[in-house]
């Protein structure tokens, strides 16, 4: 059925807006650049069945920090 836009695109506004509270896994009421990618991740292989696995590049990046 028709989710209301491409799988990926659907999981990041789930995290960041419908679903913020499930993914804001410290409770601070930010997300983070960790709970972003685990949480778009989760759902993108269980929607797409493991055929699609999206990845984060952090060449030059330490640490956590809030997204938004």
């Amino acid at each position: 059925g028709d989710i209301g836009g491409g799988v990926f695109t659907v999981a990041l506004e789930q995290v960041l807006s419908s679903e913020r509270e499930r993914y804001d896994l410290n409770h601070n009421g930010r997300i983070e650049a960790s709970e972003l990618y685990n949480g778009v991740k989760d759902i993108v292989v269980q929607r797409q069945q493991g055929a699609q696995t999206p990845w984060i590049a952090r060449s030059r990046m330490v640490g956590d920090y809030a997204v938004f």
